[in-house]
């Protein structure tokens, strides 16, 4: 738990709704808990990376809106979209690679 939502006590004579007003966290927060993937949820993403990986070493200059078609087209998968894309991109570390912008450099003269 983060510092505040750590602050509330089930069991204290104030009530949970109301120490979640006075710390300004959500009641919400306070109830959840994480569920662990299942086990074909992580060889989809396993797979899904595999795919990404695939491709990138194929074409670097590809970035997230670019790979997001090619694991559904090859792979058979459905629902892999730019923004899942680029979360497993981030976490691989691969970033597409082409010219970037230098319009701040000064010149010699």
């Amino acid at each position: 738990m983060s510092g505040r939502l750590a602050l509330v006590a089930k069991h204290e004579q104030l009530a949970v709704k109301r120490q979640c007003e006075l710390l300004g966290v959500g009641r919400s927060s306070f109830y959840y808990e994480p569920r662990e993937p299942s086990k074909e949820e992580l060889e989809l993403e396993e797979h899904i990376k595999k795919r990404i990986g695939y491709w990138h070493t194929k074409h670097c200059w590809m970035g997230a809106r670019k790979l997001a078609g090619k694991p559904v087209a090859d792979g058979g998968i459905e629902g892999v979209g730019r923004q899942l894309v680029k979360r497993h991109m981030q976490e691989m570390g691969i970033f597409a690679v082409y010219p970037k912008p230098r319009t701040s450099i000064p010149t010699k003269g």
